[in-house]
């Protein structure tokens, strides 16, 4: 058997035995084995349901922009039907948030030059967050401006759609393989919302900004690997669909929707978002002028 379903199993087995021991220690042990879990799980299902990164844009941003998604989407799902929203909301803004500040970074300093297939793209998380801030400040209704994201997020992936070149993957033998193993990424979800709130509970942190940190920043890893893979091949272009399509997915149509559906009220929260609009400009600005630079 794979090394890596042994671990898989055992890392599950760990979960649940974790699950019963309600205490911080116990608590924190849990979230770092779940993450693991979730790394590891992700990587068995892109592994089988697809057969290399592929250097098509609007493959790697609906198909890997989804996958190397999967764990930060299945916690906010798991949190949502948990009765916690605000984590939910907090993993995919925190993911949103880090993989343009990573991703900008990789590309200012790499020497090498692309053309990017749809800069103006980058713009529309940072944007959306500020007109957010705007109608949190002037104490307005701020589900227009999340109705305006989800429509924008849908025309942007109806436009991706529509130019889909189709790349081989493996057998439809190994895709079922592959959504085999979406059956254990589903359980570190939920088990990781779970700690995510016991923990936010008890070191007095709101549980957004526990969503932010814990599986936000953790599960960018694995974009963040798919990513480096991208720019080590020299197919910038998958690396910038992976990136648009992992922020329009999370933070611009799952984001919005988790807010006005499941009433997940982040006013509390305010300074961590104009943390995250602040940052996202200015990270979302260097893709976009490194574009037009000279």
């Amino acid at each position: 058997m794979n090394n890596r379903y042994i671990s898989i199993i055992i890392l599950l087995a760990v979960s649940f035995i974790l699950y019963f021991y309600d205490n911080i220690i116990s608590d924190f042990i849990l979230v770092v084995v779940l993450v693991a879990g979730l790394d590891l799980s992700s990587d068995l299902v892109f592994d089988q349901m697809v057969e290399s990164p592929g250097s098509d844009y609007n493959y790697s941003f609906l198909l890997l922009g989804f996958i190397t998604s999967l764990d930060e989407i299945l916690v906010a799902a798991g949190s949502v039907f948990s009765g916690f929203p605000q984590i939910g909301s907090g993993a995919l803004l925190g993911s949103s948030v880090l993989i343009i500040i990573l991703y900008s970074m990789i590309v200012a300093i790499s020497r090498s030059t692309f053309h990017f297939m749809h800069p103006y793209y980058f713009l529309i998380f940072p944007f959306i967050l500020v007109l957010e801030l705007i109608s949190y400040n002037y104490s307005l209704n701020a589900t227009p401006v999340y109705a305006l994201s989800i429509i924008v997020s849908l025309v942007v992936v109806w436009k991706v759609i529509r130019g889909w070149q189709i790349i081989p993957g493996k057998s439809e033998g190994g895709r079922m393989t592959g959504f085999i193993f979406l059956i254990p990424l589903v359980i570190f979800a939920l088990l990781l919302s779970i700690g995510t709130e016991r923990i936010s509970s008890a070191v007095k942190i709101s549980q957004f900004m526990s969503g932010f940190l814990i599986p936000g920043v953790l599960g960018t890893i694995p974009e963040m690997i798919m990513i480096y893979g991208t720019f080590r091949r020299n197919i910038h272009n998958a690396g910038e669909g992976l990136l648009t399509g992992s922020t329009i997915m999370k933070g611009t149509l799952l984001f919005p929707v988790v807010q006005v559906l499941f009433y997940a009220d982040t006013r509390a929260d305010t300074p961590l978002i104009i943390f995250s609009a602040v940052v996202s400009v200015f990270f979302a600005c260097v893709l976009f002028f490194k574009e037009f630079r000279p």
